[in-house]
């Protein structure tokens, strides 16, 4: 057989494979066994090689949840199968939500395509955690960024979760209860390199990252805003440097800092996760 001869026959085996593989040829497989950590306001999507056949979209036969997790597209059959958290950010309304700052699992047990079945898999996954809470939409109120073992750093960044949810229900005295705004703090000193990014999905967002100015020349302290757009794919990093205007009492003292998100500009809960960091 001539080397051309042997090539072609090489490359006509592959095609022959490959397309074997799209044929249910094998048991189905995940092809996202390890995903990066999601935000809890996310839709998890579970991706296989093959369409899975004959699932049972009433109980838990095949798909077992546990706790905290809704299987959306209950198809008998499918390829991609998503889910969303069982909490809601306000029980009539809101986002739904996985439980944030865990590892979770969703167990697949006889499962199979056309022509195989495979009896176990598991998709692992785990949420970034929520810091967002309702009371944090005035200032003094603000949610710490950081905890014990877990603060900002040069080589340690803090990412956290939460939402803008514009329409909270109704609140005990009968009025309708908005969140229009969260606040964040953190402790920095001068001269530290602050980075803070905000990522959402396709509503704009603002971000203002400012602290308590101890003098009369306010060009001497941080208050700086940006903005999530649809130009800058709804992320954005504000990067600034902290100043001596913070200092009330001596150099190099810790001052708290805050961060701002604000600005949902429609009446749909808008999630959104950041990422704190010291360059």
């Amino acid at each position: 057989m001539t080397k051309t001869k042997i090539l072609a026959f090489i490359a006509i085996a592959a095609i022959f494979s490959a397309c074997a593989s799209d044929d249910d040829s094998a048991p189905p497989k995940l092809l996202n066994a390890y995903p990066n950590t999601i935000s809890p306001f996310d839709t998890l999507v579970v991706k296989f090689d093959s369409k899975l056949v004959g699932l049972d979209t009433t109980g838990e036969s095949n798909v077992v949840l546990g706790n905290g997790k809704i299987w959306v597209n209950r198809k008998t059959s499918a390829k991609e199968l998503y889910f969303i958290g069982a909490n809601r950010t306000t029980a009539d309304a809101g986002s739904y939500y996985f439980t944030g700052g865990r590892s979770d699992s969703i167990e697949f047990k006889n499962i199979k395509n056309s022509d195989y079945k495979t009896n176990r898999t598991v998709f692992y996954f785990s949420t970034h955690k929520i810091l967002d809470i309702e009371a944090n939409n005035i200032q003094k109120d603000a949610n710490d960024i950081e905890s014990p073992g877990d603060s900002i750093t040069k080589t340690n960044a803090v990412t956290f979760t939460g939402v803008i949810d514009k329409y909270m229900g109704i609140g005990a005295d009968g009025f309708k209860k908005e969140d229009e705004s969260d606040f964040y703090k953190f402790n920095s000193k001068r001269d530290d390199i602050i980075s803070i990014t905000v990522t959402n999905k396709n509503t704009p967002l603002k971000v203002r990252f400012f602290g308590p100015c101890y003098t009369i020349n306010k060009s001497l302290c941080n208050d700086k805003t940006d903005s999530t757009t649809s130009k800058n794919k709804y992320s954005v990093t504000l990067i600034d440097t902290v100043k001596v205007g913070h200092e009330q009492e001596s150099v190099g003292e810790i001052s708290p800092f805050y961060i701002d998100i604000f600005e949902n500009t429609n009446d749909k809960p808008n999630p959104y996760i950041v990422t704190v960091k010291k360059l």
